[in-house]
């Protein structure tokens, strides 16, 4: 492997760009809908959310979300988790899927975990902008730094992909992750902000559910992040917020493709 030029140059733009093509093949051979399962499965999870939850949160809605109805409040804050649990959750078996690529010792498999990216990328489009849409449908304004978005969507990849690599890395040696990470990203979905305005956890939680949820839950900063950016609240754009994102993005990208360095040498042994 050592021998693999690992810069990135147009060639290898257009290998993620053919594995991404080939990924979309496999993951919807014999499909009549294809692509769009990934969007209509959360999709119907999602509007049975929206109905319940709009009626028990009615009223409810509070802090910066004041005004701001539950639907809209809902798919900005799915959006960027749609994308972060469906990379992650693929990374279980990526390695495996592809296992006579990775016997290949002139193919380098790290671009595998960025290359699914690609149909779970199309979705996510689809759900931003359907919550675009129920921003102006309500009568709410977008936020004038709209332009931060593909920000904040670069360093969700980031950190996606980061997590990914260590996650397939681990699921090579240790099969039951495929089972566990499913339970872990459902845990993970109600620790967020995504079904009811953070101010909740703030007027109802003790200092350290706060902080826990709130302060160091790094889904929270990319949900509340995506919210802050397109829905125009009043209030001064949050630099923090972006800021912090980029430390969690480059953490997890950083600390998941060292470990994925580390263990990929037994891969082929393995599988």
């Amino acid at each position: 492997m050592s021998a693999i030029d690992r810069r990135w140059t147009p060639a290898r733009a257009r290998l993620v760009l053919d594995l991404a093509k080939r990924e979309i093949r496999t993951r919807f051979a014999g499909s009549h809908l294809g692509i769009l399962w990934v969007f209509f499965v959360p999709l119907l999870s999602s509007l049975v959310f929206v109905l319940i939850f709009s009626i028990l949160m009615r009223g409810t809605m509070s802090g910066l979300y004041k005004g701001i109805t539950f639907s809209e409040l809902y798919f900005l804050g799915f959006a960027p988790w749609l994308f972060m649990s469906d990379v992650i959750a693929r990374a279980t078996s990526i390695v495996r899927e592809n296992r006579s690529l990775i016997r290949n010792l002139q193919f380098d498999h790290r671009l595998l975990p960025i290359s699914m990216c690609s149909s779970t990328t199309v979705a996510h489009l689809v759900v931003v902008a359907l919550g675009v849409l129920l921003v102006l449908v309500n009568g709410h304004r977008l936020n004038v730094h709209l332009v931060a978005l593909p920000v904040y969507f670069v360093l969700l990849a980031m950190f996606s992909i980061g997590i990914a690599y260590f996650v397939a890395a681990l699921s090579v040696y240790m099969t039951d992750l495929a089972q566990a990470v499913p339970i872990v990203l459902n845990l993970a979905f109600f620790t967020a902000p995504i079904l009811y305005p953070p101010q909740l956890v703030i007027d109802g939680g003790g200092s350290w559910s706060r902080f826990l949820l709130l302060e160091l839950n790094p889904i929270t900063r990319f949900v509340e992040g995506y919210r802050l950016a397109i829905l125009d609240l009043g209030v001064p754009f949050d630099w923090a917020n972006l800021g912090l994102c980029a430390v969690w993005a480059v953490a997890a990208l950083v600390l998941g493709s060292a470990t994925y360095r580390r263990l990929e040498k037994g891969f082929a042994d393995v599988l």
